[in-house]
């Protein structure tokens, strides 16, 4: 859950979501009345999307097997520079994170836009598919059983392995990580993101890393192709760190109480997409 939000940009948020009219008028009662009819119309409209997609969902589906893939880290990249960088500021950027096999899977079988539906967030505002929770069993993830080589990733993720990995190699440090949570999304011209603290920030002072991993995007603009970008402050005017390439690289960002940072992108323009797949890892006492 986003938290620590600047009214500055929840403002803008509703009016990329709903329109400029959503700032008129000011703050008579008649126009709260009139904002709030907006933002149920606002679900509405994605409501109806989502099962749109639902139904969509169920006519174009042949159920594939589970496939044992070899997914791997690119060997070929240093992560030593990166491991300082996130130990020393809280966040870094991986440039071809996963090896040339491993990326070629994932970037050629990502799921198709059938797959995904709206969050019906304004300040959230993009697709989601493979939503995955710790406590869900692999099978329950919506639609996964259609998508072998993202079911295989998945497990790959939460393996033991891959978390020793991350622990070695970037983290530097071994807690009980497990894979907590895990999800697909597709941005494109209109998706937004508010700049905000996950709501893990105030629970507790262990750490959890978040990775958004980018499988492909508009490199052209990456800032307005939703690279989810590291800020000092809550109203995008001083950027830290905003990824510029989008295809095959990581951003990695620690969250606890210590970190004093935020993250989201603007809204993306036209011609601008990002395919992003989010894992959070996190130690396993943390809900």
């Amino acid at each position: 859950m986003a938290i620590n939000y600047s009214r500055n940009q929840h403002k803008i948020a509703y009016e990329i979501a709903i329109g400029k009219k959503y700032s008129k008028g000011g703050n008579s009662f008649l126009n709260k009345i009139f904002h709030f009819f907006l933002t149920k119309l606002f679900v509405a409209k994605w409501s109806i999307f989502n099962l749109k997609q639902s139904l969509l969902q169920k006519f174009s589906k042949e159920k594939n097997d589970f496939l044992n893939i070899n997914f791997e880290l690119n060997k070929k990249t240093d992560l030593t520079k990166n491991s300082f960088e996130l130990n020393d500021k809280g966040y870094t950027f991986v440039r071809n994170f996963f090896d040339e096999d491993t990326y070629n899977i994932l970037l050629k079988n990502f799921p198709a836009f059938t797959n995904f539906e709206h969050t019906k967030k304004i300040t959230k505002n993009y697709f989601i598919c493979y939503w995955y929770y710790h406590t869900m069993k692999f099978q329950d993830i919506k639609n996964i059983k259609y998508n072998s080589e993202y079911n295989s990733f998945i497990k790959h993720l939460a393996s033991e392995k891959f978390i020793l990995d991350l622990e070695n190699l970037i983290f530097k440090d071994k807690e009980n990580y497990i894979l907590k949570n895990f999800l697909c999304s597709y941005k494109k011209e209109g998706s937004y993101l508010i700049p905000h603290m996950d709501s893990i920030y105030n629970q507790t002072e262990k750490t959890s890393y978040n990775l958004i991993y980018f499988v492909d995007g508009k490199n052209e603009f990456p800032e307005f192709s939703a690279a989810t970008g590291i800020y000092a402050d809550n109203d995008f005017k001083e950027p830290l760190l905003i990824p510029d390439d989008l295809k095959n690289s990581c951003l990695i960002y620690k969250t606890s109480n210590t970190n004093k940072f935020f993250h989201g992108f603007d809204s993306v323009k036209a011609d601008g997409f990002a395919k992003v797949c989010t894992f959070l890892y996190a130690h396993e006492d943390i809900k």
